[in-house]
């Protein structure tokens, strides 16, 4: 996906230490039930990663 959005290889590190940070600390707190609020888990997953994707879009070189 990112070579195909002309991503520097530089703003790639940065995308992939951001997404496996978020993966991985979402994890952490659903498998803790550590959320604490009635949000929709799944819900708020999903909104998640529509930040994240379109943040990624926001650094495709011109």
């Amino acid at each position: 996906m990112i070579s195909k959005n002309n991503i520097s290889e530089n703003n790639a590190r940065h995308i992939i230490r951001t997404t496996r940070s978020f993966l991985e600390g979402f994890v952490l707190l659903v498998n803790n039930n550590s959320f604490g609020n009635l949000a929709s888990i799944k819900e708020s997953f999903d909104i998640s990663l529509e930040i994240i994707i379109k943040g990624i879009k926001c650094l495709e070189e011109i």
